[in-house]
């Protein structure tokens, strides 16, 4: 069983056959908001994911700082960090630079799925460029909270944010036109748009746990089928 075809692509040598079957998002981010952004409020972005070069929160971080020269937003960042690893102490450093040169910057080490969704309820977009993704359900999570998002084109983000408005993907290393398209965002206030009060019923119908077990279930009957011929 893979989870999205990148992954079938990279096993498709090593298994006779293969079921694509994507992870499920957990139930409760399907769940009405109780948290809205607050209109008069500078924009606040989100980032989820462990401190990694993988998830790339520092070069992330760069780019915030050289946008906050012409652009009014905050951001937060959420991901456990290691004070052993070198790229850690490097973001964490930085973000104490970018805290005391513009303020607005603010990092979570860990929290719940209840406060995620708060988290994602309360905030104006998710920017979630990995360098390397094998599915994106933080990005599904995000995308089931209506909240428009900033990716870049890896895993099956393609896949996922298939007629899902509010999607702005790309290639995975064009830092230079995420840096504008976040730009041009935040300037034409297109984060005061309201987000619809419901969860995002596309991605619900695609990714809910009950269609991913109903497609689990599909693919355990065709398996057996095959055992017993």
């Amino acid at each position: 069983i893979t989870i999205s075809p990148y992954v079938e692509q990279v096993v498709a040598t090593l298994a006779r056959e293969t079921w694509l079957i994507p992870n499920a998002i957990r139930p409760q981010f399907f769940l009405p908001p109780t948290v809205f952004p607050r209109a008069m409020e500078a924009p606040r972005l989100i980032n989820v994911g462990v401190i990694s070069p993988i998830k790339r929160q520092l070069e992330l971080l760069e780019l915030f700082m050289r946008l906050r020269a012409t652009s009014e937003f905050n951001v937060t960042f959420v991901g456990k960090t290691d004070r052993h690893d070198a790229y850690s102490c490097k973001f964490v450093d930085l973000l104490h630079k970018a805290n005391t040169l513009h303020g607005g910057f603010d990092h979570i080490n860990s929290v719940s799925a209840e406060n995620l969704i708060g988290l994602f309820d309360a905030s104006d977009a998710l920017v979630h460029f990995s360098h390397e993704e094998s599915f994106g359900l933080i990005f599904a999570e995000a995308l089931a909270r209506n909240l428009p998002v900033f990716a870049s084109d890896v895993g099956a983000i393609r896949e996922i944010s298939e007629d899902v408005p509010n999607c702005q993907i790309f290639e995975r290393n064009d830092f230079e036109r995420l840096a504008s398209a976040i730009r041009r965002w935040i300037h034409a206030r297109e984060y005061v748009v309201p987000r619809p009060n419901t969860p995002n019923t596309v991605v619900e119908s695609r990714y809910s746990p009950h269609t991913v077990a109903g497609m689990h279930l599909e693919a355990y009957q065709e398996i057996l089928r095959n055992f017993r011929q």
